[in-house]
Order: C-alpha cells, then structure tokens, then sequence
C-alpha cells in the first residue's frame, strides 16, 4: 500500500481532494539518497497547511506532540522579518538605483487620465509562419492546470517595457518596486487603481469569454420566441425520438478562413498572436492532422507543424455567422435548444411524425425505416441551408436522445452527418472512454478507473448500487443509464447556473497590505456586479488564492503573467462575505511573506 504521494505540484481539484494525504515533492527522495537516509518529509510539503494550523508530530522517544509547523520562507528566502512598508521604505541594503525606482513607483499619478489598454487590439493583418525555433513561454511551462482563466496575452513590441536588468538578489517585494517603476507596466497592473475595471473591459480574453456566454443567452431566447412552443414532454408515453446534434466544423477557424481562401487546404489555427504563450482557440482538421488542438499552447502546436499559419480573431464575423447560423436552424421548425454560439439541438420528432403519417410507436420496420429516413432528409437540408446562409460546413448527428446525437456527431465529423440508430447503440457508446461521456470529469474517471473501469462497457458490468457507492447516487444512476444508451433529459431544457466568478491570473503585483486589500474589495465589488446582472444570489463564497511557489524564477518572458504557484483555497457562507475574506487577507499577511506578495498571481472568488 502507497504511504507517500510525490509530486510537484497538485490541481486545485486535487489539492482538495488529497489534502489529507502525504504528498512530497521529488526532492525529497533525491535528497534522502544524498544524505544516506530517509529525511522527514514535512519539510518537502507540496499541500501548505497555512500559517497557524497545527500538525502532528512525533519525537524522538515516539511521543506524539501538537506543533505550528515553520512558516514558509518567502520567494528566492529573502524576506525575514519582511513587511512591504518595512521593506520597501526602511530597507537599509536596498540599493541606491533601487530606493530610486521605489520612489519612482510610489509617486505615479493614482488616477490617470487617459487608461492604456491592457491587451491592445494589433491582430496581424495577414496569416504569418513563425521564423526560427518559438522561444519558451513559463505561461507554458510552469501554469497548473486548472479552472483559472487562460493567462492574458502579451503586451505588444512597441508597449513592451524597456527596463534594465532586475535588482541582483531582490526580494519579490524589491523585484515587484523594480518592475512597476516603468508607467507602461505600471498602468497594466493592479498598482493602477483602475486595474479592475480596465481589464474586464479591455482585455481581449475576457471578452472572448463573456461574448460567447452573452451571444448565447441571446440566441437561446431567439429560438426559444420563433420554434415551437409545444414541450416535447407532451409526446405519448413510449414514442420514438429523433433528436439532431448540430456543430460547426472548427466553427472560428472556419469563418476566419472566409478571408483568407488561400488557406483552406493548409494547417490554421485562430489565436491572439504568435507568441509561444498564445493559446490555439480553433484549428482546421488539417493542423489536427499533426497534432494540434483546441487549447495547446503555441509553442506546443509549432513543434509538431512548423508550417502553420495564425490567423486573428474575427468577432464580427463570428457574431454574423452564428446569427445565420441559428436562423438556418430556426427555420425547420424544430424545438430547439442552444448549447453555445457554433452548436445546437434540434427535437424533429413532431416533423418526423407528421411527415411519414406516424404516431412514433410501434415496432413496424416499414414505419420506423420511413421515420429514420426522414430524419437524415432534415439533416441534409439544415447543413445544405447553413452551407448556403454562411459558407461554412456543420455536422450532424442524429439519435434517438440528447446523448446519442452527441455520440452519433462524433462519427459524422468533419462536414457529414450520421443517424445512430437502435441496433447499434450499445456497440458503438460501449466502445468510448468513460471520460468521452457528457459530464464525467477527470475526477470521476479516476473513481471509476480505481474500480477497473476504462471503458463505458466497463460500466456494465457494475450495478446502480455499486456505481452509487462510487460515484454517489445522482451521478452513479446517470452512468448507469448511459452506458445503456439511456439519456432522459428533453431538448429545451437549460440546466440552471451554478457558479458567478470573478477572477484574475494577470497583472497582479502588489507594493503594500493595504493596495491588496483593496484590490480584494474591488473584487468583491465586481462579484456583486455580476451577480446582479444575473439576478441571482448564492449561498457560499469560495475565495482562491495562488501564491509564487518558492521555486519561482523572478524574471519570465510575459512580465505580468502568472508563474509556478501554490493553492489556497477556503470556503465561507454567505454572511462572511466581506468579513471573512478580509480576515482572510490579514491572517495570509502576518506569515512570512505577506499577502502583497503572496498575491503576484491570482485572486479569484465564487459564489455558488
């Protein structure tokens, strides 16, 4: 049996989950072996237990005791007995050009007049090919993974700082004073006091997220209006379903490429720009051909083809191309549901029925042949008329509920459609991964892998009991169902929200406690904005805060991105809300490394 997990660093899911586990980072065991034997592995701790939590601990006569482990030494073990007004005022080894910078620093304007932006709009104007090997990114290489935004991208060449070298052996602190005395930096951090509403407003990435959930919400209500009112819940008992799962085919690599016909046959990708910390938002099945993804850093995607081609956003035309997208789909006269801005479902049962003289019961093969044929006739059509409304190619896949035509659009990609249909339902779902099933995580699979279950005809062979015991009953009973084909949710049926977040992983670099704390409170401000756009109120607040792990480089290519970190992470009802989260700041401070510190680079709330 395991007694040790080693590891250099955790997930937050798994930070939670193994928090009570002994989790050690690799040095130990090469340290052990360099000292001839088995250290103590509380001093190579992966899971920080905080500033004041006490652990167990045994002496040398085996005596069990209750001690406050060692506070952590701050980053590069330079700030004993360090406050960042202390520091950064009465430091008497601060250099002379380093007090100069501080100085520099403290005297900005706190208002000014006129914001620069933080991600500046400056998309080449056409596709390029990189030159030369990509140049690493520690966006790259030392993010965890994680549900932190994607890191913002990279201030462009004529606004990038020109600042000489770093102070030789600064605390982060004395690094934070040397970075931020250059206005550009200065203007695009959190010492600016309008950070907040600056890069939720600017920021080229924020927007990306938020249009995409506004732009549904928008067309959802659109379609909801124009197809059919009736509920498909009123169908008879027992009654055939034909639902139809449409998806564009890389729905922005393809509107981008509209501009660039050229490029159709050659590897594409969208992202922001070309840098090796950009992240591939689409690619074309050409570019997927060697490897690429959704989702791979630049850098990743230029090692496996050297040739591929970037080409920028596209807002408008994506916008246009949805819209036409979802009026093309209106038009069948289906019931109609909207997963995002490229895909959807589409209820046809009604349209098959009426058209082939059914009533969807019964088990005569000429009637069902006639209703199936049908199906694949509105299938045909919806992807003639989208090809025509925006030249682009969609998929569809057509199946006897929601996770069928999800199943079956899998096997119609790219630019085809398939119809799964009864005979071949267990055969085809019972080949997938577990983690290919619509909403079962890593987390899940990993249960489910711990009990022998790689494939979902693994599942099978487990009953609801067992699976609930696993999985817990909600979800236990859902894999059961569909591993069987099962899948009991109507189209129109849009699961309510559960989360409103306000997060940031960027520009965090803090000069004193109070400029943190109040960054804190003007995240909070913006949590409460966003919950009364959506009319919603929670029931409990979680605060994330990600520390620069003590192995950290001080200097990295994207000056204000986010480094190698460790997690916190505290949960707190609703009446803690402002109490406890500046509680929380106070206590993060009085460790060794004080929170304006232990925030360069993430703050991040929920409420649930």
């Amino acid at each position: 049996m395991a007694t040790h997990i080693i590891a250099s660093s955790l997930p937050p899911k798994k930070t939670v989950d193994w928090g009570r586990c002994r989790i050690a980072k690799p040095a130990w065991i090469v340290d052990s072996i360099a000292a001839g034997k088995l250290l103590s592995w509380t001093d190579y701790r992966v899971i920080d237990e905080g500033p004041r939590q006490k652990v167990l601990a045994f002496d040398a006569s085996g005596s069990m005791t209750q001690t406050t482990p060692k506070p952590r030494e701050t980053y590069k073990e330079h700030a004993e007995n360090s406050f960042y007004s202390m520091q950064l005022k009465n430091c008497p080894e601060m250099s002379a050009a380093l007090s100069q910078a501080v100085a520099k620093a403290s005297r900005q304007p706190a208002t000014p007049s006129k914001l620069q932006s933080l991600a500046p709009e400056n998309p080449p104007l056409e596709p390029t090919a990189p030159v030369g090997d990509p140049t690493p990114d520690s966006i790259a290489e030392n993010i965890e993974s994680g549900p932190a935004q994607p890191p913002a991208p990279e201030l462009p060449e004529e606004t990038k700082p020109k600042l000489s070298g770093p102070p030789q052996n600064a605390t982060s602190e004395e690094h934070n004073a040397w970075l931020l005395s250059d206005p550009r930096i200065r203007k695009s951090s959190t010492a600016n006091p309008e950070f907040l509403k600056q890069y939720y407003s600017e920021s080229r990435l924020h927007h990306l997220s938020t249009w995409k959930s506004e732009l549904k919400s928008k067309l959802q209500k659109l379609a909801a209006e124009k197809s059919q009112t009736g509920k498909a819940g009123k169908r008879p008992v027992g009654s055939r379903r034909y639902i139809l799962h449409v998806d564009f085919d890389s729905f922005f690599c393809a509107v981008s490429l509209k501009k660039h016909p050229e490029l159709v046959d050659k590897p594409v990708a969208v992202a922001h720009g070309q840098g090796s910390g950009s992240e591939i938002a689409s690619c074309n099945y050409p570019a997927r051909e060697f490897g690429v993804r959704n989702g791979m850093w630049m850098k990743r995607a230029h090692e496996l083809c050297s040739d591929l081609k970037v080409l920028p956003y596209d807002f408008p035309g994506y916008e246009a191309a949805s819209q036409l997208f979802y009026e093309a789909i209106i038009e069948t006269g289906g019931l109609i549901q909207s997963v995002s801005i490229d895909e959807a479902l589409i209820d046809v049962s009604a349209l098959v029925y009426s058209a082939t003289g059914s009533n969807g019961q019964g088990a005569d093969e000429d009637t069902i042949g006639r209703e199936q044929a049908h199906a694949d006739e509105i299938a045909t059509s919806i992807r003639a008329r989208i090809k025509e409304k925006t030249e682009c190619n969609v998929s569809v896949g057509v199946g006897a509920n929601i996770l069928q035509a999800k199943v079956a659009l899998r096997k119609a990609k790219p630019a085809g459609q398939y119809q799964l249909k009864p005979a071949d339902v267990l055969d085809m779902i019972g080949e997938l991964q577990v983690e290919q099933l619509p909403g079962v995580a890593r987390s899940i699979s990993g249960k489910l892998e711990d009990v022998g279950v790689k494939l979902v005809k693994d599942l099978r062979a487990l009953s609801r009991e067992r699976l609930s015991s696993v999985l817990g009953p909600k979800t236990g009973e859902k894999l059961w169902e569909y591993s069987r084909g099962i899948d009991k949710a109507e189209v129109g049926e849009q699961p309510p929200r559960k989360s409103v977040s306000a997060e940031i992983n960027w520009g965090i670099r803090f000069l004193s406690q109070p400029e943190a704390e109040e960054f804190v409170y003007n995240l909070c401000k913006e949590l409460e904005r966003r919950l009364l756009n959506e009319q919603v109120k929670g029931r409990q607040l979680t605060v994330k805060i990600m520390r620069r792990s003590l192995d950290a480089p001080s200097t990295q290519p994207n000056t204000l991105a986010m480094a190698n970190v460790t997690l916190s992470i505290k949960v707190f009802p609703l009446e803690f809300l402002r109490t406890t989260t500046r509680q929380l700041v106070k206590r993060q401070s009085q460790s060794s490394e004080p929170l304006a510190s232990a925030l360069e680079t993430f703050v991040g709330l929920v409420f649930r």
